[in-house]
């Protein structure tokens, strides 16, 4: 990775966590790399961290399955040097669901019908939707 890119994903990191606001809206042109730094972020707080809970939608199923899950699985784990089988993560291909230690990952589509029966609490996720310019990050308090 180019050295000036690693420094813009640091700074962009940095700006997330230290960020006090519960809604940070990142904006880019297509192919800008909005989802692969949040889906890093999100990653490197599911590892290091403790007690946490991730709720990542996309507006269906399909799509996040095709997108998000599989870069999660596909490309950023191996980044941090975990693959998809064993290093103490999880995974439920069926809920789109990973754990590590006490914390949670799930991916959801804003179509499953589950969903339409309980209260959703985002603690940090991110969403992603073509109506919107951007991709938002819910970051906890």
């Amino acid at each position: 990775m180019p050295e000036t890119i690693a420094n813009e994903i640091a700074y962009f990191h940095e700006f997330l966590e230290q960020s006090k606001s519960r809604v940070n809206v990142v904006y880019g042109g297509g192919g800008s790399g909005k989802s692969r730094a949040i889906a890093q972020f999100l990653f490197k707080k599911f590892i290091q961290e403790r007690d946490k809970r991730f709720l990542i939608l996309r507006k269906t199923r399909p799509s996040l399955r095709d997108s998000v899950y599989h870069l999660m699985l596909h490309d950023v784990m191996p980044e941090y040097g975990f693959s998809i089988y064993g290093h103490g993560i999880n995974l439920d291909k069926t809920t789109l669901t990973m754990t590590f230690g006490n914390n949670e990952m799930e991916f959801r589509g804003l179509d499953d019908p589950e969903k339409k029966n309980r209260r959703i609490i985002i603690i940090s996720g991110w969403r992603r939707q073509r109506s919107l310019p951007a991709t938002i990050s819910l970051n906890s308090c």
